[in-house]
């Protein structure tokens, strides 16, 4: 566990780390080529399955997480042209397609690892595609002023907002800490507490994912229309005392927890969305895809580090490990 919490935290570190570069690369008019590159990348994890040593795996996962860094600030930049007075649902939007497949992730791959006896190197075939797509489509430009700008002069229009933006930055590392060494641990909680295998390995965490896509788009409404401090505020409160309740459930029936998952979906999954409508609701136009990219990627590089402290302190614990180290 603590191996795996370690590959898992220095790839998100790195690969995700990297999302401030390529929001840079963004805002300059690059979003066609990191959308192409970012999708490209992810093409490792299929051949997952038919690697054994922990410095390939390594390897793998990083290149899956630098597609990732490249692949969401383009994303959020190309969403956001235009001058829509809807910018946070617009996000949301957005957010609900990466959830959609993060959702079916773990059940998919887990049943067609299983149903085809570690042959998964075919789900390579629809990434090749995608690929494809997205360098040959016809995106709409972005007007050449957004190409004038550099790093400097991002930095100094960001200047006069930077109190807001740094405390905002620090609370989302916390709140994004919590969120992955939960997800990172889920598996291993369900597991202990008894539950089927097919909801340890996956339909626990689809409950979980698919709740952030159902609230993600009414939430982003809520932020356009009363601001994202009392969203965020009161999502944080529900979800703390929700993941309380989870982690101290002591039942076989399968009700609970599934009830308990989507709760804490629509409240400590949807953490991402409030915290980049609230970032980007003031900045000039030229430093959305930076400021984008800080609060997706430039937080997640730290979170990332959730899984390797969960695991451990689980390894300083016998019984219920891994429920123990998230309390």
């Amino acid at each position: 566990l603590v191996v795996a919490g370690l590959i898992a935290s220095l790839g998100i570190f790195i690969g995700e780390g990297l999302q401030l570069y390529f929001g840079y690369l963004s805002d300059k008019g690059y979003q066609k080529k990191l959308l192409a590159l970012g999708i490209g990348l992810t093409a490792t994890i299929p051949f997952l399955s038919y690697v054994e040593n922990e410095w390939l795996l390594f390897i793998c996962i990083v290149c899956a997480y630098i597609g990732s860094g490249a692949f969401h600030p383009s994303g959020t930049g190309l969403v956001l042209e235009g001058n829509s007075n809807n910018k946070s649902s617009l996000i949301a939007f957005f957010a609900c397609g990466g959830m959609v497949g993060a959702a079916s992730s773990q059940i998919v791959y887990t049943y067609l690892y299983y149903q085809f006896e570690g042959q998964t190197w075919f789900l390579a075939l629809p990434i090749a595609f995608c690929t494809l797509g997205c360098a040959f489509f016809a995106f709409p430009r972005q007007g050449l002023q957004t190409q004038q700008f550099k790093f400097n002069q991002v930095l100094q229009a960001l200047k006069p907002l930077r109190y807001q933006l740094t405390l905002l930055y620090f609370i989302h590392v916390l709140l994004q800490t919590v969120v992955m060494a939960f997800t990172f641990l889920l598996p291993d909680i369900l597991e202990v507490k008894g539950y089927e295998k097919w909801f340890c390995l996956g339909g626990g965490y689809f409950c979980f994912i698919i709740s952030s896509v159902l609230t993600s788009i009414p939430i982003g409404y809520c932020v356009d229309k009363i601001g994202y401090r009392l969203v965020l505020a009161a999502i944080v409160v529900a979800s703390t005392a929700v993941l309380y309740v989870f982690l101290g459930l002591d039942t076989l029936s399968l009700v609970p927890p599934i009830f308990l998952l989507l709760l804490l979906g629509g409240t400590m999954g949807v953490f991402i969305p409030v915290v980049v409508a609230g970032g980007i609701q003031s900045v000039p136009a030229h430093t959305r895809g930076f400021v984008s990219a800080l609060y997706m990627g430039g937080t997640t590089c730290l979170a990332g580090f959730g899984p390797i402290l969960a695991s451990l302190l689980a390894s300083f614990f016998d019984d219920q490990a891994a429920v123990v180290a998230l309390q």
